[in-house]
């Protein structure tokens, strides 16, 4: 069912906080995690991407600024307080580590902030990755030089609302072929997302809605 209300960001009294959410579609969920920022004095600003380098576009006219920015991404729930935490850390690479494939990984674009000192001192840092939206987080880790240099990673955890990325031990609404649709596409395996989905008829975040 198509979410027909525009995603609510107003904040009256907003923080000094640059944070940028990517998200797809309008839902209800995405309203959910602008709400848990909302919450937090911060006013995000949407940004539409799609399944090419929109996101790397992104982060790449961010980090062009020059200044601090923070990426929530539209699956992540971030607790409250948690954003304050980041803002006042003196590191200039910190993350809160989000599920992905049943592990915990502090190198994800879930929920991070980059740093002016940090950016100052890698310009360009986007030129020259992958530019697919689902390898940047690995991409720019390995940029960073992970895993020699990592960022300074908060707990608690972010929560992750997408079920694919949990652990295969945890019940899910959705069938295992949904799993294997994702992962697969994580690889690179377009051919193979493309047959199962067919299959399954698994569209929702996995292929490109056709409304």
């Amino acid at each position: 069912m198509k979410y027909r209300k525009a995603i609510y960001t107003k904040v009256t009294e907003p923080a000094k906080i640059k944070l940028l959410i990517p998200y797809t579609k309008p839902t209800a969920q995405l309203q959910t995690v602008v709400d848990c920022i909302r919450i937090q004095a911060v006013q995000p600003v949407l940004v539409k991407t799609g399944p090419g380098n929109d996101y790397w576009t992104m982060i790449r006219d961010a980090w062009e600024e020059g200044d601090e920015f923070f990426i929530v991404e539209q699956d992540v729930i971030v607790w409250q307080g948690g954003l304050r935490q980041l803002d006042e850390c003196p590191q200039d690479w910190c993350t809160f580590p989000t599920m992905c494939h049943g592990r915990m990984i502090s190198t994800t674009l879930g929920c991070v902030k980059f740093g002016k000192q940090m950016i100052e001192r890698n310009p360009g840092l986007l030129d020259d990755i992958e530019t697919t939206w689902y390898h940047l987080d690995a991409s720019i880790a390995d940029k960073m030089g992970w895993p020699y240099i990592r960022p300074h990673a908060h707990w608690p955890p972010a929560t992750h609302l997408n079920e694919v990325q949990w652990p295969d031990s945890i019940s899910t609404r959705f069938m295992l072929e949904r799993k294997i649709v994702w992962q697969s596409m994580e690889a690179g395996g377009e051919a193979i997302v493309k047959a199962v989905t067919s299959e399954a008829n698994v569209l929702d975040g996995v292929t490109q809605d056709k409304e």
